[in-house]
């Protein structure tokens, strides 16, 4: 019986409109996170040879969407004990086993498929489902919630989000994010006005909700996309007043301080935002005139110290490199760890660039990289290759 058919369309979407690999990811290792369990030792290169698991990962999905759901199930556990990094095979596995109803069984995949990729939001709202079906309904809430702080421009969160809170008695609540989800639309759509209706509505029904923190930041990347500069930054601040640990929206005011001429405000915003969404901090050296290479993951801060002198001009960049699509963020502070200058693609493409920046004083200097929204399309492992020049 399938219980949980409603989920297969999502599923489906998820895996073609995001490209998700079918070959082995690298493994990010960050503080907090839970390392996948090794490939066990006995796993010959020969065994590896003949399992084919892009093929039996297509095959996987085709059985998925046929309703073949114990076939699936015995492709992922092929897959999986030939390498259990393997991202894509924990989540085929848990549809399946969401549609056969284990949930337990299915609650566990997506938690490995979590562990392996922390930053796919869609992830989270499998989980939630299952908890849900299951009538885990606070566990449920916390990952709908999980998925929007990671990506919350992405209407779905924000419906199922709405339908718990119905199921737990809080219509407030439950209306707001209701109304954020069709604004989000709206103005995804290109209805700006629609947009502004829902968002307006959903922002006088919550107040005192730390929720509507994310209609003002819709409500402000909408007025950025109209041109309404003022309008999106008295839209950022309301939305760090009702909620302060909006990630989110410290980069997109950053950018739109960036984007006005202001690189000590950008500097200031990005810094909250590293800061903020960081958990693991690599520290290295350099000198002005070198160019190093740093190896980023996801929510990994790389702080890069060199020393300088009041009135030098210097010129900061950070690209991906290699091949790597990967998007650094930037900040720099001064001797006493003040944010002074930022940026976000004003590099070109998705890299950084501080120009002809002039030092204030003499001492140590920090400069902070990190990444930005591109990494949650195309992926946080990679290269950024950082220099400083006069």
């Amino acid at each position: 019986m399938r219980r949980f058919a409603w989920i297969l369309p999502l599923f489906i979407v998820i895996l073609f409109a995001l490209s998700i690999s079918f070959t082995a990811p690298l493994s990010v290792s960050a503080i907090g996170e839970v390392t996948p369990t090794p490939a066990p030792e006995d796993a010959t290169e020969e065994t590896e040879e003949e399992v084919d698991i892009a093929g039996l990962i297509e095959e996987g999905l085709l059985n998925v969407q046929n309703g073949e759901f114990r076939s699936a199930l015995a492709k992922m556990d092929i897959v999986i004990a030939a390498d259990p990094s393997v991202m894509t095979a924990y989540l085929i596995r848990g549809v399946a086993n969401s549609q056969l109803g284990l949930t337990d069984d299915a609650i566990d995949d997506f938690s490995v498929a979590i562990e392996l990729a922390p930053w796919e939001f869609d992830l989270y709202i499998f989980r939630g489902d299952a908890y849900r079906s299951d009538g885990a309904l606070t566990d449920a809430l916390l990952d709908y919630d999980q998925a929007i702080h990671i990506r919350p421009l992405t209407a779905e969160a924000y419906l199922r989000r709405s339908d718990v809170n119905y199921e737990l008695g809080d219509s407030t609540a439950g209306d707001v994010d209701d109304l954020i989800a069709r604004g989000l639309g709206a103005s995804n759509l290109g209805d700006v006005a629609s947009a502004f209706g829902f968002l307006d509505e959903a922002i006088e029904t919550g107040e005192g909700l730390t929720s509507i923190g994310t209609a003002y930041y819709i409500r402000a990347i909408t007025n950025m996309r109209t041109g309404e500069a003022n309008a999106a930054f008295e839209d950022y601040d309301n939305a760090l007043e009702a909620d302060p640990n909006l990630h989110n929206v410290y980069l997109g005011r950053g950018i739109l301080y960036r984007q006005s001429g202001d690189i000590v405000a950008a500097g200031e915003d990005f810094y909250n935002r590293i800061t903020l969404h960081g958990n693991e901090t690599v520290e290295t050296e350099m000198e002005i005139g070198d160019t190093i290479e740093v190896e980023m993951a996801y929510r990994r801060i790389v702080s890069i110290s060199f020393e300088g002198e009041e009135g030098q001009e210097i010129s900061i960049t950070a690209d991906d490199f290699g091949g790597s699509v990967v998007d650094p963020l930037i900040t720099l502070l001064d001797p006493d760890g003040n944010p002074i200058a930022g940026d976000d693609d004003f590099g070109g493409a998705l890299n950084s660039l501080i120009d002809d920046f002039e030092l204030p004083e003499d001492g140590t200097y920090t400069l902070l990289v990190s990444h930005a929204e591109g990494g949650y399309a195309f992926g946080f492992n990679g290269i950024i290759e950082v220099e400083i020049d006069e």
